[in-house]
C-alpha cells in the first residue's frame, strides 16, 4: 500500500495487537473486532467489541476500513463473505475454511499439498476408538474451534480413554499419532498474489503447550540449514536457504495455496 490506509483486523489478541502495531508505524489506521474490549490489541487500536460472527459488526468493520484481514483462524468466514467488498479480503475465506477444520486441513495437505503428515485417522464417535493400539501414544483434537492446547486430548494409555471418549462424542476430531522428530522449525512465508518473501528460518523451542513467548532462534546448528540472507530470501532463489526436505515441503505448500495468502505461517517437524 503506497499511502495511508484503514486496516481492519478480526481479532484483536496477540497476534492482532503485534500487526497493529506495525501497521501504525507504516502510517496506516487499524480497527480490531473482538468479544473483549480489553483485549491485547485495545491498547494501541480502536476496538469494535462483538463476537466474531456477529455479521451486522462485521458489516460496520468492512464499511469503515479499506481492507480486512484475521489474526487467526477461528473467525466466521460465512460472515466474511457476506460483507466484504470485491478484493477487500485479499486471502479470501477459502484457504480460511481449509484452515480452521482440521479434517479439511489433514485433506489438504496430505492429498492436494502431497506433504507427509503425521499418521491420523478422523474420528465421529467414542465407538472408533474402542480398538486403538494403545502402544502407541495419540493426541486426539476436535476438528474444529480447537487453539493452544484447547480441544485436545492426549492418550497415552487406558486410564485415558474416559476423557477421550467423551471428547469423541462431543464433536467431530481427529486422531494423531505421536512422532519423534529433532527439530521444529517455523518459516514465514509473505505474498502479494505475485511476488513470494520466505523470511529467516527459526527454530522453536518451547517449554508449555500455550507458548506466550516463544523461544525462537535462527535453525543454523547442526547443519540443518544453512544461514540465509539477511531478512528475507526470495522463494525462487532460496534452495541454498534451505534444507531439501524443508525446501520440498515449501514449494509443494506454495504451489497447492497458489499464493494467494498474504502471509502464512508454516511449522514443520523434520526427522532424520
Amino acid at each position: 500500500m503506497s499511502s495511508s490506509k484503514t486496516i481492519g483486523i478480526i481479532g484483536g489478541g496477540q497476534l492482532g495487537q503485534m500487526m497493529a502495531i506495525s501497521a501504525i508505524y507504516m502510517g496506516h489506521k487499524v480497527i480490531a473486532l473482538d468479544p473483549a474490549a480489553d483485549c491485547p490489541a485495545s491498547r494501541v487500536a480502536e476496538i469494535i467489541v462483538a463476537p466474531y460472527n456477529d455479521v451486522d459488526a462485521l458489516r460496520q468493520l468492512a464499511e469503515r476500513c479499506d481492507v480486512l484481514t484475521y489474526e487467526f483462524e477461528n473467525v466466521d468466514a460465512d460472515g466474511l463473505d457476506a460483507v466484504i467488498k470485491d478484493g477487500q479480503l485479499p486471502q479470501g475465506t477459502d484457504l480460511l475454511r481449509i484452515s480452521q477444520n482440521r479434517i479439511f486441513e489433514k485433506d489438504f495437505l496430505a492429498n492436494k499439498a502431497q506433504v507427509t503428515v503425521a499418521p491420523y485417522k478422523v474420528v465421529t464417535s467414542s465407538q472408533e476408538l474402542a480398538n486403538i493400539d494403545l502402544s502407541k501414544n495419540y493426541v486426539l483434537k476436535t476438528a474444529t474451534g480447537g487453539y493452544d492446547g484447547h480441544g485436545q486430548k492426549v492418550i497415552r494409555s487406558e486410564a485415558d480413554l474416559e476423557e477421550a471418549y467423551a471428547l469423541a462424542d462431543s464433536a467431530d476430531c481427529v486422531l494423531e499419532e505421536f512422532v519423534n522428530f529433532d527439530l521444529e522449525i517455523s518459516v514465514i512465508v509473505s505474498g502479494n498474489g505475485k511476488d513470494v518473501t520466505v523470511f529467516p528460518v527459526q527454530e522453536i523451542s518451547t517449554a508449555t503447550i500455550s507458548c506466550l513467548r516463544p523461544l525462537c532462534q535462527p535453525a543454523f546448528r547442526k547443519g540443518w540449514l544453512t544461514r540465509p540472507k539477511p531478512w528475507r530470501c526470495e522463494l525462487q532463489n532460496s534452495s541454498s536457504c534451505l534444507e531439501p526436505f524443508v525446501w520440498k515441503c515449501l514449494r509443494r505448500l506454495m504451489t497447492s495455496l497458489s499464493m494467494r495468502l498474504p502471509r502464512v505461517h508454516i511449522t514443520l517437524a523434520t526427522t532424520r
